[in-house]
């Protein structure tokens, strides 16, 4: 057969077949049912269906293991116009390796992974597998069906951020990962003992470079094959499961998405949009139909196939700009002349309109670094349509003043206050991420001051403390509840099992009692968006180094007041204006002996008195331990409170 001659039959072109109008008009969401490599049976035989969206090439062929990969042994034949390409292979059994055999326009041939393979080979190798169809027996329908009820938006959401290959103890070298079975039983009691509502995986997609920690994605239908077989045990003991999913770019690896047919196919053809100035990676074209059901797809997989409870959108922000980190000049505006990535904007709306109508109850949430408006507002109001946005500015700012010596936060002091001018803006999640414990930025605990381990786990402690009572969702990064010491490495585990007693094991209760608390009291949850339930009590107090504000709820002995005092020095009969009169109870002191501190935990109760302070009627006198953050509540009818 000559490899050049054009090929006009198919076998696979049966009037039953499967339209392919809403792939190319980029609404089909059923992509992964429809391309890649399916088993089926062709007169009663077993056969394994092969398609794939290679509409610039001139030839493909599938190449593996039972055909001595050779490319003119089974080729692949032209569906009508449709851009497909599709054969039937007989006897193909589960776990069979291949790959697509593209000659592109300039008579190149190029071996490429599958697009839609839903496994791959282990690394090095590139290779997609056949898979059977996934059996995995489920024991959810109850937590499903009560997840597509609850409103998130008023649930107390904490969420442990997991790169799952460095996580899991063990005395094995780094490069013997650990299989998903392995880790469930560990990582299941690890975060009920420490009473997280959430788990966020890191992206367990295919992925060719472990540096990358996974955002370099080549198989975007695929679990990698780092980590074994997928299995799961969370739903039975109530933990939510997010992952994180990477729609904005993908590696240029030649055996992978990019040029796949010999053209742009998968990224924008100009390379002022087709290609990342930061990663050097190329940029998904959301103006391409197909693009975007192959990403919508996707995204469904993933929840449909693992029964994921959440999605994470990583860099939102270099999706829907133009000119992201690109100097003047090198960008192309939209056809507006603005620096909005229109497509992209639209993209996302309709990912997260596809979630929402097929997913009721899954969460979306974003990863976005800027001002855009309506991130978290719905489609029909101009919004993008996620749930939650990563409060990226909180972060950046809390950790400007807490990082700071304590001589110096004074000139950070109003930077520490500012995310109140706008924390209600949209529906936000206060993340310490992996991004803020790599690449020489410290570890959470090396960020804080001090000579000591004792003084820099006291400051984390305090500030702990207080984002568990500001408002929004909360995320802790792997190792930064105990306070691991050095910066986060992919290639190695994180000790926490090695934490027997001292400063870190108070970090660690420490959190765990915050996300107990954070459960018990709705006032912390359930009031995020709501600015009229927030009060600052003290903004201004540079000289002491003390803040203070009041989350209100309906429910009196649901209040929470939150004092800081993240100064040096202890203060004593420190004077604080309260929203009620009565008598208020310490429910947390991050400074407690429970945690390591040197505060006793015995209870506290301060009666108010009729004195105004800063625009409070009624006021305390208390004393504040040294950068330490206190909860109080209001005494009333402990019984039920």
């Amino acid at each position: 057969m000559d490899p050049l001659e054009p090929i006009n039959s198919s076998p696979d072109s049966s009037p039953r077949e499967e339209s392919f109008d809403l792939f190319n008009q980029g609404i089909d969401s059923d992509l992964a049912e429809k391309l890649g490599a399916h088993q089926i049976q062709v007169n009663g035989l077993q056969a394994t269906r092969f398609r794939v969206w290679a509409p610039a090439a001139k030839q493909v062929a599938v190449i593996g293991d039972f055909n001595d990969w050779n490319r003119t042994a089974d080729p692949l034949f032209p569906v009508a116009q449709s851009g497909i390409w599709t054969t039937i292979v007989m006897n193909l059994s589960p776990g069979t390796r291949y790959q697509y055999c593209v000659l592109d326009q300039e008579n190149q041939w190029t071996a490429k992974s599958d697009p839609f393979g839903k496994a791959f080979a282990r690394l090095p190798d590139h290779s997609s597998l056949v898979t059977a169809p996934l059996e995995f027996k489920w024991h959810d329908e109850l937590w499903l069906d009560r997840r597509q009820s609850t409103d998130w938006l008023r649930e107390p959401i904490s969420i442990y951020e997991l790169h799952l290959g460095s996580w899991m103890i063990t005395s094995e070298p780094a490069e013997d990962v650990p299989l998903y079975r392995n880790i469930a039983e560990p990582l299941i009691d690890y975060l009920c003992r420490l009473e997280f509502t959430h788990v966020l995986f890191m992206p367990l997609m295919e992925h060719p470079f472990g540096g990358s920690w996974g955002y370099q994605v080549t198989g975007f239908y695929a679990p990698t094959s780092r980590y074994g077989s997928p299995d799961d045990q969370l739903h039975r003991h109530g933990i939510g499961v997010i992952f994180d999913w990477v729609p904005a770019h993908f590696p240029k690896d030649p055996f992978g998405l990019n040029r796949f047919d010999g053209s742009p196919l998968f990224e924008y053809a100009c390379p002022k949009q087709g290609q990342h100035p930061d990663w050097g990676t190329a940029i998904f074209d959301y103006n391409k139909p197909q693009v975007v059901s192959f990403l919508i797809s996707s995204a469904l997989a993933w929840i449909r196939d693992f029964h994921f409870d959440g999605i994470r959108v990583d860099a939102v922000a270099s999706m829907i700009y133009r000119d992201y980190s690109r100097p003047s000049g090198d960008w192309t505006p939209n056809v507006d002349g603005g620096h909005e990535n229109l497509e992209a904007v639209r993209f996302l709306q309709s990912l997260n309109q596809h979630i929402g109508d097929r997913h009721p109850g899954v969460i979306r949430i974003a990863e976005e670094s800027t001002a855009w408006p309506g991130v978290t507002r719905s489609q029909d109001q101009g919004g993008l349509g996620f749930d939650f946005k990563w409060n990226l500015g909180w972060m950046h700012d809390t950790l400007a003043y807490f990082s700071q010596p304590e001589e110096k936060r004074q000139q950070v002091h109003t930077q520490f206050t500012l995310p109140s001018l706008y924390q209600h803006t949209e529906n936000y999640c206060l993340p310490f991420s992996h991004d803020e414990v790599v690449h020489e930025k410290k570890s959470m605990l090396n960020k804080m001051p001090g000579a000591t381990l004792e003084v820099k786990a006291r400051h984390l402690r305090a500030l702990y403390a207080w984002m568990w009572a500001w408002p929004g969702k909360k995320l802790l990064f792997m190792g930064a509840e105990f306070g691991q010491l050095n910066e986060w490495d992919h290639n190695d585990f994180i000790g926490w099992n090695r934490i027997k007693d001292g400063p870190q094991q108070g970090l660690q209760q420490l959190v765990a009692r915050l996300n107990r608390g954070y459960r018990n009291h709705p006032s912390l949850s359930d009031t995020d968006h709501k600015a009229s339930t927030f009060h600052w009590l003290v903004a201004d107090d540079t000289e002491h180094g003390v803040f203070a504000f009041a989350r209100i709820s309906q429910q009196p002995q649901h209040t929470i007041v939150s004092i800081g005092n993240f100064s040096s020095r202890s203060h004593e009969a420190y004077r604080i204006g309260i929203p009620t009169a009565g008598e208020w109870l310490v429910s947390m002191n991050s400074s407690w002996t429970t945690f390591q501190g040197d505060q006793s935990p015995a209870s506290q109760k301060f009666q108010s008195e009729a004195l105004p302070a800063r625009a409070q009627p009624h006021s305390l006198s208390i004393n504040l331990p040294d950068r330490t953050t206190l909860h109080l509540r209001p005494v009333v009818d402990l019984e039920r409170a």
